[in-house]
């Protein structure tokens, strides 16, 4: 009992001593523990760290798949990424060259054509949330009588047929409401399906993948619409 207290004691005194400037009996000021506290609650330390660690992250998560993974995710939600640039197409070859060209009240009633297409667009990606669309072959036909219907009316209204049944503001603006809520609505379904379609470890690159596909049918689609405008 006398021993394993004066084996302690001894042990006490050696760790005290650890912290006294060799030669003399003053200690060394702070010591290895409490340099690490500081170091810690230095905003500058924690900013570097916590900026490696996300590189470090980002770069460690990145090397999880090889690029033939990657490439699978592509080849596995190519579908919906060409019924987004279909879909976008449709859309912007008729809105707002043809619906300009339409009959509107008022004369100058532009404001009014871009309010509604807002408007429906934004309803359109909250109707889904109570109309969802069961995944298969539904959304490219929805795309593609969608595209048909939808450029085909408005063709018709361009040209005024039937004089008083397709050549009317009130026409116009039914068919402007009906292409911007289908819009909406089909573009909430394509990025809502494209991550139950891919694995577990891959469903981050369905947002890209589907953003893309958006981004290619904006492009396109204005690109149409300035050729149908000429």
């Amino acid at each position: 009992m006398a021993y394993d207290q004066a084996l302690q004691s001894g042990l006490t005194d050696q760790d005290e001593s650890s912290d006294l400037m060799p030669g003399t009996g003053k200690t060394s000021g702070a010591s290895h523990d409490q340099k690490m506290l500081q170091q810690s609650v230095d905003p500058s330390t924690q900013e570097e760290d916590m900026g490696t660690k996300v590189c470090e992250v980002i770069w460690h998560n990145a090397q999880k798949e090889s690029w033939a993974e990657k490439c699978n995710a592509m080849t596995t939600l190519y579908p919906l990424f060409f019924i987004l640039i279909l879909c976008y197409t449709s859309t912007l070859s008729t809105y707002p060259s043809l619906c300009f060209a339409a009959p509107i009240v008022p004369k100058d009633g532009s404001a009014i054509i871009i309010l509604i297409y807002n408007i429906g667009d934004f309803l359109g990606k909250l109707v889904y949330g109570c109309l969802p669309i069961k995944d298969g072959p539904l959304p490219l036909i929805y795309v593609v009588i969608r595209a048909v219907l939808i450029n085909g009316m408005y063709y018709l209204v361009t040209i005024q047929a039937w004089d008083d049944l397709m050549g009317n503001w009130v026409v116009n603006y039914i068919l402007i409401l009906l292409m911007s809520l289908t819009n909406g609505h089909l573009t909430s379904a394509c990025f809502n399906m494209a991550p139950a379609r891919v694995a577990d470890r891959l469903k981050k690159y369905s947002g890209f993948i589907m953003t893309l596909g958006l981004l290619l049918g904006l492009w396109y689609g204005s690109f149409v619409s300035f050729v149908v405008s000429l």
